[in-house]
């Protein structure tokens, strides 16, 4: 997804419908949660620079949370061109 220019951040073609970028970082975000210390540094460090590049790339969003939105991660809140 990241090496798509510009905004558009879809997700790859094919998956089912609904499943967007910020579902597969919310599986990253559990997947850190529940790996060892060694392997969760590892893996914290490429998540991170991800989430960079996707922030970079996105844009704070222009309205307030909704009920939904609260209590989940950051990239829930950004705005992207689909």
């Amino acid at each position: 997804m990241l090496r798509q220019s510009g905004r558009y951040l879809n997700g790859p073609q094919g998956l089912d419908p609904g499943i967007e970028p910020e579902d597969h970082r919310d599986t990253l975000a559990e997947v850190l949660r529940l790996l060892p210390a060694a392997p969760r540094a590892d893996l914290g460090r490429v998540v991170d620079r991800l989430d960079r590049e996707y922030e970079r790339r996105t844009l704070p969003a222009a309205w307030p949370p909704t009920e939904w939105e609260r209590g989940r991660g950051w990239w829930w809140r950004r705005m992207r061109e689909l």
